[in-house]
């Protein structure tokens, strides 16, 4: 378990199945330390597949840097 008073985390990129957990419960357990955190899942799976993801910010691979840096400016830019 990590904790710091200090830190502020504003993006999480993740991947959405990972080893011993995966990434929404990552992103859950982030945003205790930081409310605000914004996070972006990737996944080989479309997203169509993978139902935790349904609504939320989600990149398939392959993608490119260009689309990267729109999903992150859109994400950060969300209210």
């Amino acid at each position: 378990t990590f904790t710091h008073s200090d830190l502020t985390i504003d993006l999480l990129l993740t991947d959405v199945i990972l080893p011993g957990m995966n990434g929404k419960d990552l992103s859950e357990k982030l945003s205790k330390i930081s409310p605000s955190l914004k996070t972006i899942y990737i996944s080989g799976y479309p997203a169509n597949v993978i139902r935790s993801v349904e609504g939320r910010a989600f990149l398939q691979k392959p993608f490119t840097r260009a689309a990267l840096l729109e999903k992150i400016k859109e994400s950060l830019s969300r209210g």
